[in-house]
């Protein structure tokens, strides 16, 4: 009965010992599962703190301080696509082009048919000027969103790949794409003589151009030096009404003309409408290639129609960029 009675309470002992050793790991684990947790949410709100910081100096086009909190966020989540993208654009924004390129390369080594990255380092090959590469890449978005056909016609207009070109035309037709430029680039792709995107010479048509009075409507028959001839007389008239109703005109059949856009911003700035000057000088750079002149006179119209709407940093921005050529 003794032995008995031994045996039982060494049972309910060792029952009670290993109850309270149990409970005290549970407890352990819970607080730290707990600080893990807390851990977790610190390090959360601190990327969100710095991500929403981030994309705020962006928008106020303080890329290098966005750039900063892009930074611990990358810190934070080493891997993460969106940080990636962002620095890529922050760095493109600030013409740090070969780190933009290769945060472009690294996010779509995680995600290699993601679209914006793919546009956005076609971007930056076409700031420079590697109209190969640019090429190469605007082939595969054409694939994914046919509404990039324009685009791809540029390009090819800038290479002087016809017979791409021509193709390219002919299933733009077939498919029924809307390009607003077709009509030049129809002209461009069946004309006998090629014009230098460069200089802008040749004539897109296979007619002879007319002669005209210098005021007359322009027509698909003037070629490009006559139609230049006759915006820039405009221009020293100071008459910024029909130089803008000109120059559009010219812009319907030379859309990939950097000088058409840079004459039809400065009918906008005569006019007070500042806005849309930038907004043409912006999409004229595009078509500016190795032309040191005409892209330092961008520049110095584009400090002219930001200090038109009072943005003063850019203002500066450009006349720096324009005293460097």
């Amino acid at each position: 009965m003794k032995v008995f009675i031994l045996i039982a309470s060494f049972f309910l002992v060792s029952i009670a010992t290993y109850g309270q050793d149990e409970s005290e790991a549970d407890v352990a684990a819970a607080e730290s599962f707990r600080k893990e947790e807390l851990k977790k949410e610190r390090k959360y709100l601190d990327f969100k703190e710095a991500f929403m910081n981030a994309l705020k100096y962006k928008a106020t086009e303080d890329y290098d301080r966005a750039l900063g909190f892009l930074d611990t966020c990358e810190s934070l989540f080493p891997d993460n696509k969106s940080i990636l993208f962002e620095k890529a654009k922050n760095l493109f924004r600030l013409e740090r082009l070969e780190e933009a390129k290769a945060y472009c390369q690294k996010l779509l080594t995680k995600e290699p048919d993601y679209f914006w990255g793919m546009a956005l380092l076609r971007d930056i090959y076409e700031k420079e000027h590697n109209y190969d590469e640019a090429l190469k890449i605007e082939n595969k978005l054409y694939l994914i969103d046919n509404t990039e056909a324009e685009r791809l016609l540029r390009y090819y207009y800038i290479v002087k790949d016809k017979a791409a070109g021509k193709k390219l035309l002919k299933e733009i037709d077939q498919k029924n794409i809307y390009v607003a430029t077709i009509d030049f680039y129809k002209r461009y792709f069946k004309a006998n003589k090629v014009e230098n995107p460069k200089s802008g010479e040749g004539i897109l048509s296979q007619s002879k151009p007319l002669k005209k009075k210098p005021d007359a409507p322009l027509s698909s028959s003037n070629n490009y030096k006559e139609i230049c001839k006759q915006l820039n007389n405009t221009l020293q008239k100071g008459d910024m009404t029909s130089l803008r109703a000109l120059s559009e005109n010219a812009l319907g059949l030379f859309p990939a003309q950097a000088l058409v856009y840079w004459y039809n911003a400065q009918a906008y700035i005569g006019l007070n409408k500042h806005q849309k000057a930038i907004d043409m000088l912006e999409t004229g750079l595009d078509y500016i290639i190795d032309n040191p002149g005409l892209l330092k006179k961008f520049y110095n119209s584009l400090a002219k129609a930001y200090s038109g709407i009072h943005n003063s940093k850019k203002m500066q921005y450009y006349q720096n960029k324009a005293q460097k050529l």
